[in-house]
């Protein structure tokens, strides 16, 4: 502010006491009861209390433009910590994309994987021994953590496998629908999966740019 008025404020500065000065003179040219010497002892007054007021004037801008550059120097300050707090999350998010990443690529692995075992024992009427303990090992370790809790796999891997045995509480559907339908689960938790990670990217990219402004 003061940067951009100091002109304003140093013309009033100077045309003020000016502005005084003459009126000051004029007035006392008017008043014909004031000699020389009671116009030299109102002229030292006057002039001591304009002096007076120009340095109070000056005193006060100063004390201002030294608040208003405080201010200032906090605000950058305040933008600075915003800054690096930003580019420590950028750093903490990448290195959970990191770990997602590494994450997502293994959930896709193990749900091809799993499509692909479903479809060969939904198509095979005497199913081989191998894809069948296969089948099982997933279900019962390998997508544990992998697959949402309760989530579209679990559920399809569910209803395939008490198909699959013949168990009580099996679904009417094929094993050929029910092996669709656990593709289908399996692409979903794949895609919410992909999306997670593109908004992570997303959300370092605002992070960065907010912590490197141009």
């Amino acid at each position: 502010m003061w940067q951009q008025y100091w002109w304003v404020i140093l013309f009033g500065i100077i045309i003020v006491p000016l502005i005084c000065i003459t009126a000051f003179s004029l007035w006392l040219r008017r008043r014909s009861d004031v000699d020389l010497e009671k116009g030299v002892k109102c002229w030292d007054v006057f002039v001591k209390l304009i002096s007076a007021l120009t340095i109070v004037v000056s005193g006060a801008m100063l004390f201002g433009k030294y608040i208003d550059q405080q201010r200032v120097l906090e605000g950058d300050r305040v933008q600075q910590q915003r800054r690096e707090l930003d580019l420590k999350n950028a750093e903490f998010l990448r290195q959970k994309l990191q770990f997602d990443t590494e994450r997502h690529q293994r959930k896709r692995t193990l749900f091809d994987e799993v499509k692909g075992l479903a479809a060969k024992l939904a198509n095979t009427e005497t199913p081989d021994k191998a894809v069948m303990s296969r089948f099982e090992e997933m279900y019962y370790a390998s997508l544990i953590g992998v697959e949402k809790l309760n989530g579209p796999v679990e559920q399809a891997m569910v209803r395939f496998r008490l198909k699959l045995k013949g168990l009580p509480g099996a679904p009417e559907t094929s094993l050929d629908q029910l092996s669709l339908q656990l593709s289908t689960a399996c692409e979903i938790e794949a895609k919410e999966s992909e999306d997670s990670l593109i908004e992570q990217h997303r959300k370092i990219s605002d992070l960065v740019t907010a912590g490197n402004p141009r």
